[in-house]
């Protein structure tokens, strides 16, 4: 009986010591597989993507809501509708030197390539998916599919910490909003296929907002979730009026 004993002590031993190291290295399996989609994805030169957000006060009120759709041939051709409150809209479109853009108020297009006010710069995805670099993988769950494809289904939250230091390293200082940023919570959720490619981002980013007037913070969160599909593509973007 002593000798049942002492083997289960030393068995339990060993399972205490090989636990932490089968964690870690399912831990930096995953990390490994989230950055690998990272790259690839960041990689595509055309896509398609579209998604939502909406933002509530800690009360749960409604402060706003958005939707968007893009395509994008290239960096310097690419397409952009976005429909703020389900109020207005408006849709913008690059190609090359020349930007058109029109308005719910009258649904015309017009020549905006030399209102500074209106240019929307080319945000491509890999600058889309940099704060997921950091993200703290909790776990991966079970398999979904995401527009018929079966896509590898990973959650965690974001190092705000080592992701603003890296930001910061970037640009040489630390600027107040960055400092701020420090503040943020920003749990994520991610879609992988099969082929490495992020179909589904969905985050919940927890974020305070001073109030000028009474010097007071309220705290927001915000929704967001985006689809990414036809990678690469053939897309065409061309002036309005030529389609």
């Amino acid at each position: 009986m002593g000798i049942y004993v002492k083997r289960c002590v030393i068995i339990g031993l060993i399972v205490l010591l090989i636990l932490p190291i089968v964690a870690c290295d399912q831990e930096a399996g995953l990390r490994n597989a989230v950055a690998r989609a990272i790259t690839k994805t960041s990689e595509v030169q055309s896509y398609r993507s579209s998604g939502n957000t909406t933002t509530y006060t800690d009360e749960g009120i409604l402060v706003s809501s958005s939707s968007y759709e893009e395509e994008c041939e290239a960096q310097d051709r690419y397409r952009l509708r976005a429909v703020q409150d389900s109020i207005w809209w408006w849709e913008y479109i690059k190609v090359e030197d020349k930007s058109y853009c029109r308005y719910e108020e009258s649904g015309q297009w017009e020549d905006c390539s030399e209102d500074d006010t209106v240019q929307i710069d080319y945000i491509d995805i890999e600058k889309q998916l940099l704060p997921f670099y950091w993200l703290v993988i909790d776990k991966m769950l079970a398999k979904e599919n995401v527009n018929g494809i079966e896509c590898s289904y990973y959650r965690g939250r974001v190092d705000m910490e080592a992701s603003i230091k890296d930001r910061e390293s970037e640009i040489g200082y630390m600027t107040e909003q960055l400092e701020n940023m420090l503040r943020w919570e920003i749990d994520a959720e991610l879609w992988i296929d099969g082929d490495d490619y992020i179909r589904q981002i969905a985050t919940e980013t927890r974020y305070p907002v001073p109030d000028f007037v009474t010097g007071d913070e309220d705290w927001y969160t915000m929704h967001s979730n985006i689809r990414f599909f036809d990678f690469d593509k053939t897309i065409i973007i061309t002036p309005p009026g030529i389609e």
